[in-house]
């Protein structure tokens, strides 16, 4: 899990200073998880692996096609699969999330712009429900402001990722 740690501490550094995350890094991540996994169990845990590595693809789309939520976030946790089973990729999820929701309020607190992002929230959730379609979560902006409206989710990732392998879950 050493291996593990080191990728995503160097993925949250990276969405933190330039706001992406390394598909090169996210590829030796995995192939790194599958490879242990194999010298550890062999085969039949490496063909297990293969739906806990779709797992976050097919849960998180949705997110991603509204661009709530970054590609790079979705490997990040395609890659996290590859070194956890089903169920403690299921719990990395949860605790990311709900780190990622602490981070935002927390964000939009300090940011000052609470009222303004909830009614935002509220207006689109009603146009999504109206339309009965998944819309695009967008915001004009200048490039001054974007750090108001983002949250670097590697970080929780990082965390919850830190919190699944110190024994607190599964």
């Amino acid at each position: 899990m050493l291996f593990l740690c080191i990728f995503l501490l160097i993925a949250a550094v990276k969405d933190l200073t330039a706001g992406k995350i390394p598909n090169r890094l996210i590829l030796i991540g995995m192939m790194t998880g599958v490879l242990v996994s194999f010298l550890r169990d062999g085969w039949p845990t490496v063909l297990l692996q293969i739906p806990t590595l779709l797992l976050p693809l097919f849960l998180l789309f949705p997110l991603f096609s509204m661009g709530v939520l970054g590609a790079g976030d979705i490997k990040l946790f395609m890659m996290i699969g590859s070194f956890f089973s089903f169920v403690q990729l299921l719990f990395c999820l949860y605790f990311s999330f709900l780190l990622g929701g602490v981070t935002a309020l927390i964000h939009l607190i300090r940011h000052r712009n609470f009222s303004s992002r909830t009614e935002y929230l509220f207006t689109h959730l009603k146009m999504m429900a109206q339309t009965r379609r998944l819309l695009p979560y967008h915001t004009e902006h200048s490039d001054l402001q974007k750090e108001t409206y983002t949250i670097h989710f590697a970080i929780p990732i990082f965390f919850a990722t830190l919190i699944q392998i110190g024994g607190i879950c599964l």
